[in-house]
């Protein structure tokens, strides 16, 4: 059939030395069912030198220990709660053609079955040293390289991951999230966007530049139903009094973040919606500022919403589905000390769910937690 195949989600946790908490998370991914696509490593790093040498480390030991089926992996500089590495493992589970492909020194992998397609790409970083402008203009023209290769458009992204050193930083007037806003603008003016943007998260980072990874999808049974959420302003919908920094030149004005709240993928093998990076914001504006509880709750009720079957039926999801269950939340806490909080209240309000818990900044000052996640659905 033409369809999305299955996919799995599991999160690993490991102490001791690097090296062996990633080989020890690494062993239990690749143990997993199924095929692993994504991995997602996180952990503290105290220089941009230190980022280049554990991404060597890992290098080294996912073709050590994947070989020939060797997924996409990112290490994110971020933290984890508790000492050690925390892994993120997205596996293929049924029997879908999985294809593990390079090209411009960048590794990528295709799922595919029958007529439909699936890139899954990771890790896309540009010189850590240049500027970021320079960083993101060559990690995306490695991600139009890695499309064009497989006969896509950057139109047919679905799931966007941004992860930004220092985002609400400034070098001279520019922030730097505005910076990666402007890049990622010019390179999605390619595409028509008519079932709109992305599901993307941009979220701060320890020393790695720019890190991006990213799903694109077409062909078969699939539908993609972008979703907006009445409580909050569309992300690409807001406002210049919102955004922070000077305009790039060539715009002449704060672009847009280029994201939607979030992305139903609807096939008869997958019912899942990707949501985007999700924080205590009602119609454009910050709310329950200081109260990182508060906070949470406010971003819970936003993504729940987002996530309802109401939701996806007023938004044009054609085939009916009840209230989905969150295979995974990622968690970013901007205070080191709210994070044993905010790690209680979500544990006692989503006690089945898998979490991982971060330690980095957001891309509004004033916001204390950000979240994103993964969650699927059955038919009625």
């Amino acid at each position: 059939m033409s369809m999305r195949p299955s996919y799995r989600y599991d999160i690993f946790t490991a102490s001791g030395s690097f090296e062996a908490a990633c080989r020890d998370v690494l062993l239990q991914a690749a143990g997993l069912p199924g095929q692993a696509v994504r991995l997602v490593l996180f952990g503290e790093v105290g220089s941009r030198d230190s980022y280049i040498g554990r991404c060597g480390t890992i290098a080294s030991l996912v073709s050590d220990i994947f070989g020939d089926r060797r997924p996409v992996f990112s290490y994110v500089s971020q933290p984890v709660m508790g000492d050690g590495v925390v892994l993120e493992c997205h596996s293929v589970v049924d029997g879908a053609q999985v294809s593990y492909k390079k090209v411009s020194g960048a590794d990528y992998v295709t799922v595919e079955c029958g007529s439909f397609k699936e890139v899954v790409a990771g890790g896309l970083r540009g010189d850590i040293e240049a500027a970021l402008s320079a960083q993101c203009a060559d990690l995306f023209a490695v991600a139009h390289d890695i499309l064009a290769a497989e006969d896509m458009k950057v139109d047919d992204i679905v799931r966007q991951w941004n992860y930004i050193e220092d985002i609400t930083g400034f070098v001279g007037e520019f922030q730097n999230y505005q910076v990666f806003n402007d890049a990622r603008t010019r390179f999605y003016g390619a595409g028509q966007w008519n079932g709109g943007y992305p599901a993307a998260t941009g979220i701060g980072a320890g020393p790695c530049g720019v890190v991006v990874d990213f799903n694109a999808m077409r062909g078969g049974d699939v539908e993609i139903v972008a979703l907006d959420n009445p409580l909050q302003t569309p992300a690409h919908g807001y406002s210049q009094e919102v955004l922070v920094g000077a305009g790039d030149d060539f715009f002449a004005r704060r672009t847009t973040p280029k994201f939607e709240r979030g992305k139903a993928v609807l096939s008869a093998g997958s019912l899942m919606c990707y949501v985007s990076g999700t924080a205590s914001i009602r119609g454009e504006e910050s709310v329950a500022v200081g109260d990182v509880l508060a906070q949470t709750a406010t971003t819970m009720e936003n993504i729940d919403h987002l996530t309802s079957g109401d939701n996806l039926k007023r938004y044009g999801a054609v085939r009916p589905v009840e209230h989905g269950r969150y295979d995974m939340l990622r968690v970013y806490v901007k205070r080191a000390d709210d994070m044993e909080p905010v790690r209680d209240y979500m544990t006692a309000h989503y006690p089945d769910t898998h979490m991982v818990f971060l330690h980095t900044d957001v891309c509004r000052d004033e916001l204390l937690v950000e979240i994103e996640g993964i969650v699927s659905y059955s038919g009625k």
